[in-house]
């Protein structure tokens, strides 16, 4: 039986692009953890929901806000839904700003998810503003590896802490230039992807038994059947 990824309430005005990425990069170790995803024994043997909230709102003059949000989740169960959320908004100023930008990532085993429900929504909304900037950005990366429920090593929790800390910077660098922050983000989704990827869990994947989902979201239809790499799938949502 195929598993399978749901994309979908993924509202855009500006579009939505889905890709997947099979190249880990390589990155240098972390010099310290603080980031945690929880353990791999969930209460709810059956299924989990993970939600993701950024948001961020302006309505003072010559003031922009830019928040940022990074979350964690793992599971080990048949049925995962992640919800990630990002709304930025300006009303009733002028020369003002909103930036909100929402990372989440979701690692999982591969041989016990069947269905994971994946809904990005990012919106960016202006109302009675002059020359004000807006940039909504959500990410939603899913990842599932290994033919067993592992979790993530210490070294990986380090180096996904690294990433946290350039989300943390590039919200206090006083850049609000949206192509210098997509271009930023981009690199962090990328590096995320290489965290989660390499190194591999230990020992190969048995690729009669691991399968890997096959995707269904809007605008694209496919299967893909079991293997032996890492099943990585990006959702990723910019809008301003």
């Amino acid at each position: 039986m195929l598993s399978k990824i749901k994309g979908g309430a993924v509202r855009l005005r500006w579009g939505v692009a889905a890709l997947a990425i099979a190249a880990p990069l390589a990155i240098p170790a972390a010099a310290s953890a603080t980031t945690s995803a929880g353990p791999l024994s969930p209460w709810n043997s059956q299924s989990r929901t993970f939600n993701n909230l950024d948001r961020t709102l302006t309505v003072l003059n010559q003031r922009t806000n830019f928040t940022v949000d990074f979350q964690l989740d793992q599971a080990s169960v048949p049925v995962i839904t992640a919800n990630n959320n990002v709304d930025a908004v300006t009303a009733l100023c002028h020369d003002c700003g909103a930036i909100a930008i929402g990372f989440q990532v979701v690692y999982v085993s591969k041989t016990d998810v069947t269905t994971i429900n994946a809904n990005n929504d990012v919106n960016s909304t202006a109302d009675y503003c002059i020359r004000c900037s807006l940039v909504g950005e959500g990410y939603l990366i899913v990842v599932a590896t290994g033919s067993q429920s592992q979790p993530l090593t210490s070294s990986q929790l380090q180096s996904l802490d690294q990433v946290k800390l350039q989300l943390e910077a590039l919200r206090n660098s006083g850049d609000d230039n949206p192509t210098d922050i997509k271009n930023q983000t981009d690199a962090m989704a990328s590096t995320i992807v290489s965290i989660l990827t390499d190194p591999p869990a230990a020992g190969p994947d048995d690729i009669s038994s691991a399968v890997t989902p096959a995707i269904t979201s809007p605008g694209f239809n496919g299967s893909l059947t079991g293997n032996n790499r890492p099943y990585v799938h990006i959702f990723s949502s910019f809008k301003r």
